[in-house]
């Protein structure tokens, strides 16, 4: 395991810059309010599958004791690996290269921090283990193509908890290959799973939220780069600004480009046209 200073609290939803980070290994930290918010779930998920030990039995949940989609009227496994396994295994059906490392990791930092929220049933361990991967170069090998990401990222999130239990294939210091052997060089342990875990990791759209999210910040920086570049551009070339007029501008009728043109106009302060070209 890696020693890192940069750190993401679970106390806060991760904004784009901590997804984009995740890419590196980093030190997600798991306080006692988030400690005490899973294990209160956790506890309310028992009392409603047995039934609030009041002798009433146990309950149907969807997906800890029944089957999934068109099958949710049916009795799910009895034995709550056997029905991790269940969950997991029909899921195993995506195609393709695997996806970048950097939106995989951004991805499970987003399930690590919705299911930290307390609101899906699952265990502390799994919290807890999900955080303690973010400090290593450990990232689950995820087909690209599987998910439209719709009611849920199930195929996609389904290769990355495999991983997480030591199956299918991961990347460790940027190298494929076993996902057990992955998790041993790592320093991590295989995720134990039951029903209820198996279906918190994988009924979620973290995986078409973190690739648009790292998209529209690539977009961002390059758009700021871009706008950057055409000021020294003008100012080199000794340009009249009259080109970023906020009349001008208003003109248009964008308010995308009234506000790039303000900020270029900050930018140019002090600059000088040369009076020798027509620009």
């Amino acid at each position: 395991m890696l020693t890192t200073t940069d750190t993401v609290p679970l106390t806060r939803p991760p904004d784009s810059a901590a997804l984009r980070r995740a890419a590196a290994p980093l030190t997600v930290t798991v306080d006692d309010e988030v400690r005490a918010r899973v294990a209160r779930g956790r506890r309310f998920f028992h009392a409603a599958r047995h039934g609030n030990g009041n002798g009433g039995g146990d309950r149907r949940i969807y997906g800890a004791t029944t089957g999934f989609g068109a099958l949710a009227g049916f009795a799910g496994r009895a034995d709550e690996a056997d029905q991790c396994d269940n969950t997991l295994a029909h899921l195993g059906a995506g195609q393709g290269p695997d996806l970048p490392p950097g939106i995989v990791r951004a991805a499970l930092l987003l399930r690590t921090a919705s299911l930290a929220r307390g609101l899906s049933g699952v265990s502390a361990e799994v919290v807890e283990r999900l955080a303690a991967m973010f400090a290593t170069t450990f990232c689950p090998a995820v087909p690209r193509y599987g998910s439209v990401g719709a009611s849920g990222d199930l195929i996609p999130l389904a290769y990355a908890t495999q991983a997480l239990r030591g199956r299918g294939h991961a990347y460790l210091d940027g190298r494929r290959t076993e996902a057990a052997a992955a998790l041993a060089g790592a320093g991590l342990r295989p995720l134990a799973l039951d029903g209820r875990d198996a279906l918190a990791l994988v009924n979620g759209t973290s995986v078409t939220t973190a690739a648009t999210a790292l998209a529209r910040d690539a977009v961002r920086t390059a758009h700021r780069a871009l706008t950057a570049l055409t000021c020294l551009l003008a100012d080199v070339l000794g340009c009249d600004p009259g080109f970023l007029d906020a009349d001008l501008m208003r003109a248009y009728g964008h308010p995308g480009a009234v506000g790039v043109a303000a900020r270029m106009r900050r930018t140019l302060t002090g600059t000088a046209p040369s009076g020798t070209r027509p620009l």
